[in-house]
């Protein structure tokens, strides 16, 4: 059993986490600069301290959000060893929480019935697994993942 710890954020107000140690760090939201023919989930590029950071929106692509709050969001950098330069938008960033990393179940897959195909969000693939704190569900996300899926596809 190993405790560690999570970063927190709030995206419609659903709780979500990523490890810690995948954030390089958090800040307020800046102006950006859009990008043209791009996914309608990157909101965009921001220079930060010389270095140009892609910005996408978690709760676009995770929740179907259909508009970017970017005004009023919060930025989560991740760290270059995560993916260089990439910064997820979100409604809130919270504390850091304690987990135990046996308190958090895989995702839910269910097999397609003969004949019907399972559409899921692009990032269902980048969901490690759920658990409850506090009568809440929590959803772990693999910023790694989310950033390997956003770039191929950028």
């Amino acid at each position: 059993m190993s405790l560690k710890k999570y970063c927190s954020f709030l995206i419609d107000g659903q709780c979500f986490v990523i490890d810690s140690l995948q954030v390089a760090s958090v800040r307020s939201m800046g102006s950006l600069t859009p990008i043209p023919g791009s996914r309608r989930d990157i909101s965009g590029l921001m220079n930060i301290r010389g270095d140009i950071y892609l910005v996408f929106d978690v709760g676009m692509a995770l929740l179907g959000r259909c508009q970017s709050k970017s005004i009023d969001q919060q930025l989560i950098l991740l760290r270059h060893e995560v993916h260089e330069y990439f910064a997820m938008s979100v409604d809130l960033v919270g504390d850091i929480i304690d987990f135990w990393e046996e308190d958090f179940q895989p995702p839910w897959q269910r097999e397609p019935m003969e004949g019907q195909h399972i559409i899921l969000p692009d990032l269902a693939a980048c969901v490690s697994g759920y658990t409850v704190k506090d009568d809440i569900l929590v959803t772990l996300l693999d910023p790694m993942k989310i950033a390997e899926m956003v770039s191929s596809e950028a």
